[in-house]
């Protein structure tokens, strides 16, 4: 983190408590001057409460010191403000890492969302490393990274992120001699109604791999030509309200 935003960090001494008394004081004066005078005030937004707090961290910083001349501001707009320099133009991330191993369907699992993300097929069996933060994931195996993925924002959706590049090329070939995708089937589900293409995107990311999915929602589909747009949009609605309740 210090590194990310250029700073140095140094620690107190230890067995030295009075190496932290400015800042433990610093503390408490933001608790008197903020949270005191605002803990008994409703807000209704998150900017509210943020303009009150300025408000009263503004008034602080100019009120004058009682046995020199000058104020906070002026201390910091004359010493500090001129050495400072712009933040990065990202947030730093805590970067978490875990050992994973490449499954049969070229895919890695990352556990804490129950999602895959895929590798390129020739490292089927391999250990491999990932990295990831709340936007990226990284895959990388000895060292060297095979892979890069946005990472996916359900949670506990088994859905699979796919670059097709890691595909062997006998899947590539059966994707475009079918021509079928995941838009494909959602769009015909659509038609239909809205619990049939709820259906669809269930069913779609309900497999380890989306190809997986594509016998099922071609047989659901052709449930229309036996029983009707109508009747089959009803039975759909009482999946999505079953998984609901569930």
């Amino acid at each position: 983190m210090a590194d990310h935003y250029q700073l140095e960090l140094n620690a107190t001494r230890v067995g030295k408590p009075k190496d932290k008394a400015s800042v433990e004081n610093m503390v408490a004066n933001i608790y008197r001057i903020a949270h005191g005078p605002l803990r008994n005030e409703v807000f209704s937004s998150l900017a509210e409460l943020n303009a009150a707090i300025r408000e009263k961290l503004e008034a602080f910083n100019s009120k004058p010191y009682q046995k020199k001349e000058g104020c906070r501001r002026e201390i910091f707009e004359k010493y500090e403000a001129p050495h400072m320099r712009d933040l990065p133009s990202e947030f730093f991330e805590m970067k978490r890492i875990i050992k994973a191993k490449v499954q049969r369907n070229y895919h890695i699992m990352l556990g804490e969302d129950k999602n895959y993300y895929s590798v390129p097929y020739q490292y089927v069996g391999n250990q491999a490393t990932a990295i990831y933060t709340s936007r990226v994931v990284e895959v990388y195996i000895d060292n060297q990274r095979v892979a890069l993925h946005k990472r996916l924002r359900d949670r506990n959706g088994y859905r699979c992120q796919t670059d097709t590049s890691h595909m062997p090329k006998n899947h590539q070939e059966w994707l475009r001699a079918r021509g079928y995708n995941a838009a494909y089937f959602i769009h015909e589900g659509e038609k239909i109604g809205p619990a049939t293409a709820w259906v669809m995107r269930h069913m779609l990311t309900s497999r380890i791999h989306e190809v997986q999915a594509y016998n099922s929602c071609k047989g659901v589909l052709r449930l229309v030509k036996k029983y009707a747009a109508t009747r089959l949009e009803n039975a759909c609605l009482r999946c999505q309200s079953a998984d609901k309740a569930g």
